[in-house]
């Protein structure tokens, strides 16, 4: 019986997972991949097997939750979502919050960091404070 249930369990899991690992080999994006794996679902478990799918492959924290939020759901939902599916391959939930955009996790970038970003352009013929 045990041999049956592991049977189908492999049958189910291991479909999915293909299809994500060839999408990423010809060379879709993890986005497109997502999408192609989430077509048919119908339950969350689906779409977190994907995402499993995802990290499996070797996609990145950062590729991966970019393309759950881009695939519509929020970033509360999107968080919660690719931690469960992070666990079941290792990865923990603080690498998880740790790999979320900036922008996503609530962080705005202040003046003082948009002042130090920027390239200030020395005319040639201006010496610098260093020249005698």
């Amino acid at each position: 019986m045990r041999k049956l249930a592991l049977a189908l369990l492999l049958s189910v899991t291991l479909p999915a997972f293909a299809s994500v690992e060839a999408d990423l080999k010809n060379g879709l994006s993890a986005a497109d991949a997502l999408k192609n794996a989430t077509a048919g679902c119908e339950t969350a478990s689906c779409e977190e097997q994907a995402i499993t799918d995802l990290l499996a492959a070797g996609v990145s924290l950062k590729v991966v939750l970019a393309a759950v939020i881009d695939s519509g759901l929020s970033t509360t939902a999107a968080v919660a979502i690719v931690t469960t599916a992070a666990a079941k391959v290792g990865i923990s939930a603080a690498d998880v919050v740790s790999s979320l955009p900036d922008t996503a996790a609530g962080k705005k970038t202040t003046i003082t960091e948009k002042k130090t970003e920027e390239a200030v352009e020395v005319p040639a013929n201006v010496a610098s404070p260093s020249q005698p």
